[in-house]
C-alpha cells in the first residue's frame, strides 16, 4: 500500500486534579473562543522589572527568553517567557529607532503545565509596516474562508507596567495545538523550511533546511517521506499520491493575489510550513 505523504505549506488526556470548586464556563473556554472570537479585543498587560524590560530592548536581536508576570483577560500568569521576535521585521524596528517589537510569551517554560484556555505559547505581532493593521489578519482569514490552516487571530492592547503601549495582533502559533486544531485524527509533522523544495537526490542530509526545522514531530521516517514527493514532483510519476494537489495551488494562489515575497513562492523561500502526514503533503497559509 503506497503511503501518501501530505506537505503542507503554510495557521493527550490528562487526569484533571481533584478540587472541590467547579470550573465557571469562562474557565471552561477553549482557547479559540477565549481569545480569538473576533470582535472581542483582548488585553494583555506585561508586568516586569524596569531593569528588565529596559534590558530586552537593548538586546533584542538576542531574542533571549526573560522573566515576566502576563494577565490576559484578566487571567493572571506567573513566571511567564517572553523574548523579541522576527529577522529584518526586528532590524526595521531598530532601524525606526522604536520599541515596539514583535514578541513571543511562552507560558510553560518556567512555569512545566501552565497554559492559557491550553494555549502554552502566544504572539504578538506588531504590524509595524502595516498602517491599516489588518493585513496579516484579513490574509489569514481568507486561507481559512478557501480551506487552508492558518493561524487564528484577534487585536490585543497591550500594556508593560501599567503604561498602554499600543495594539498588537494576538496570533496563534504552529505548534502541537494548532496541529490538534486542525487535524484532531491525524498524526501531523510540521516544518518552518528554509528550502525551495527542489528534489536533489536521495540522500536525506541534502534536506537538513527541512529537516532541522521541525515544529512538530517530525523525524527521519517522516523527511524521507517529503523526499519521496519532491521527487514525484521532480520526476513527474504519482504526484497526486504524494501531494496534495489542490491545497497546495491555493497556497499558490492566494500568495500570488496578496502579493506576498516573503513566502515559499517569494524571493526568500521561506516563511512558510510544511505538513507531512502519512507520506502526504499539503499546505497551510502560516508566516509566523
Amino acid at each position: 500500500m503506497i503511503r501518501k505523504v501530505v506537505i503542507s505549506l503554510t495557521a493527550l488526556l490528562a487526569l484533571a486534579a481533584c478540587t472541590t470548586r467547579q470550573r465557571t464556563a469562562e474557565e471552561r473556554k477553549e482557547y479559540a473562543e477565549a481569545l480569538f472570537t473576533l470582535g472581542e479585543i483582548s488585553t494583555v498587560e506585561l508586568e516586569m522589572p524596569e531593569a528588565t524590560w529596559q534590558k530586552m530592548k537593548e538586546k533584542a536581536s538576542d531574542k533571549e527568553y526573560r522573566r515576566c508576570d502576563v494577565t490576559i483577560n484578566g487571567e493572571r500568569f506567573g513566571n511567564v517567557a517572553i523574548r523579541t521576535k522576527g529577522a529584518s521585521s526586528l532590524d526595521d524596528v531598530q532601524l525606526m529607532k522604536s520599541d515596539r517589537y514583535s514578541f513571543t510569551l511562552k507560558l510553560n517554560k518556567y512555569e512545566k503545565g501552565q497554559d492559557c484556555h491550553g494555549l502554552t505559547k502566544l504572539l504578538l505581532n506588531n504590524n509595524i509596516w502595516d498602517a491599516t493593521q489588518m493585513k496579516d489578519a484579513i490574509v489569514y482569514d481568507m486561507c481559512r474562508y478557501i480551506g487552508l490552516p492558518a493561524p487564528l487571530t484577534n487585536y490585543a492592547r497591550i500594556s508593560v507596567n501599567g503604561k498602554p503601549f499600543g495594539c498588537y495582533l494576538m496570533v496563534e502559533p504552529v505548534d502541537k495545538n494548532f496541529a490538534r486544531r486542525n487535524w484532531p485524527d491525524e498524526v501531523s509533522n510540521i516544518y518552518k523550511p528554509y528550502h525551495n523544495l527542489a528534489y536533489t537526490g536521495e540522500n536525506i542530509e541534502n534536506y537538513a533546511d527541512i529537516a532541522n526545522y521541525a515544529k512538530v514531530k517530525g523525524g527521519e521516517a517522516s523527511v524521507q517521506r517529503i523526499v519521496e514527493a519532491l521527487r514525484s514532483v521532480a520526476e513527474d510519476k504519482n504526484i497526486d499520491e504524494h501531494v496534495d494537489i489542490e491545497n497546495v495551488m491555493k497556497y499558490m494562489a492566494l500568495q500570488t493575489i496578496a502579493v506576498n515575497y516573503d513566502c515559499m513562492t517569494g524571493h526568500n523561500e521561506q516563511n512558510y510550513y510544511l505538513r507531512e502526514a502519512d507520506g502526504a503533503v499539503t499546505g497551510n497559509g502560516s508566516a509566523c
